[in-house]
């Protein structure tokens, strides 16, 4: 950590670590880098260079989930750059959440956090296929778990760091208005997108919306 609290090697030493980042064990070892990572992350002012680094190597390390806890300060501004006009952030920080998605535990931060407004116009086969991929995997699994947990927005959900009730990733998918239009949008995706795994999770997504 040393190393990533100077200035003029930040960025070669954030990269180089997520070169390095791929075992358990040398997962296991940047543990303890993840607050700065995060910093970098959440700093307004850091360079998307470093930004998309940091991204990386925490994405990386959130592939051993028994620290997951440790991100869900770190949700609403992943959400926030979801709506990024960096392709490359925008991607990588639906790699992240998806990884955080994976482990049940975390589902409800991950509903209770402020959600992308642009969500519901990324959900459309215009979108780069990539983060489309990406984007309905995140909702489906999300959607799945409120079905099959039975999540009540109002009782199962942390009431620590949650957004106002509109802007919560849970009215994102299950909002007035919201739910059907992207059970159209999920419905036309399906039907008619030709990549086989997006019209897959489109089709997990619709059935989770429809249920």
């Amino acid at each position: 950590t040393t190393l990533l609290d100077d200035d003029d090697v930040r960025l070669p030493a954030v990269q180089t670590l997520g070169n390095v980042v791929l075992s358990e064990e040398n997962i296991r070892e940047a543990r303890d880098c993840l607050p700065i990572l995060m910093s970098f992350v959440q700093n307004s002012h850091a360079d998307d260079a470093l930004r998309l680094a940091s991204l990386v190597v925490l994405t990386n390390i959130a592939t051993i989930s028994e620290w997951h806890d440790e991100y869900c300060p770190l949700l609403h501004r992943l959400y926030n750059l979801v709506d990024s006009n960096n392709l490359h952030i925008q991607l990588q920080s639906l790699r992240l959440l998806v990884n955080l998605s994976c482990n049940r535990e975390m589902i409800p931060s991950l509903l209770a956090a402020e959600g992308p407004r642009k969500l519901s116009t990324l959900v459309v086969a215009t979108t780069n296929e990539a983060i489309l991929l990406r984007v309905l995997t995140l909702l489906a699994t999300l959607a799945n778990a409120v079905c099959e947990d039975e999540l009540n927005p109002s009782l199962d959900l942390p009431t620590e760091d949650k957004a106002a009730s509109p802007d919560t990733m849970y009215a994102r998918l299950f909002g007035v208005n919201v739910r059907d239009r992207l059970v159209a949008q999920t419905q036309a995706l399906f039907e008619n997108h030709e990549d086989p795994e997006i019209q897959r999770q489109a089709t997990r997504l619709y059935r989770a919306l429809k249920d």
